[in-house]
């Protein structure tokens, strides 16, 4: 299905898969997530499948290829006492926009979406989110602000990037503070790096880095 966005997404192109190796640091805790990205073709139709395991959770979701919104996700997260599944699938959106909003329809994919974000045209924007309810349905604050592109030193290497910053608006933006986010400059404009509290205020931080990536026919 096809999901519209007031600022238009400007898709990379994708390789038929794509591995991206990620490592995950909060506090003195280093974990790997592991994600694993596949252009599926079929019955006419094409779209990203995209598999991401981590210490705890698992996701699978199903992928616009040209607004890179997840139409379909599922979500295994498994601790020691319980494991729980969550599914979530986009049917219909008939959300629309004013020129300076962002379509979101997963906050968990957001770091992906972003991947087709107009760095270079859009310095600023709200997120509008699919699903939510109630007055001003849609919306949320949340905004993004583009700072300046950095050269940023990884363990997959050097990158030219578009550092990007997240803020919660009102009381929950001072007690949450905000993310970074760096996109690589090139296509296809993968996450290089990533930081923020890693859960409510007064949590450690999470910093999350490329460890590798690599793409294949």
């Amino acid at each position: 299905m096809g999901l519209s966005a007031q600022i238009a997404v400007q898709a990379p192109v994708f390789a038929a898969r794509e591995t991206s190796v990620y490592r995950q640091t909060i506090g003195k805790k280093v974990t790997t997530n592991r994600n694993e990205l596949v252009l599926v073709s079929e019955g006419g139709k094409t779209w990203l499948e995209l598999n991401e395991r981590g210490e705890s959770t698992e996701s699978f979701s199903k992928i616009d290829t040209r607004t890179l919104q997840p139409f379909y996700t599922q979500t295994t997260t498994t601790t020691p006492d319980s494991q729980v599944r969550r599914t979530t699938e986009v049917l219909s959106s008939k959300i629309k926009g004013t020129g300076n909003q962002f379509l979101v329809s997963d906050i968990s994919a957001l770091s992906f979406t972003m991947r087709g974000y107009p760095f270079a045209t859009s310095p600023l924007a709200d997120l509008i989110f699919i699903g939510s309810t109630g007055p001003g349905a849609g919306t949320f604050s949340l905004q993004i602000k583009v700072l300046a592109d950095e050269t940023l030193t990884v363990p997959a290497g050097s990158y030219l990037c578009h550092h990007v910053e997240l803020t919660i608006g009102g009381i929950l933006g001072a007690l949450f503070g905000s993310s970074n986010l760096w996109f690589s400059a090139a296509s296809p404009y993968m996450l290089v790096r990533s930081e923020g509290l890693s859960a409510g205020p007064g949590s450690p931080k999470r910093v999350i880095e490329l460890q590798s990536y690599s793409t294949a026919k």
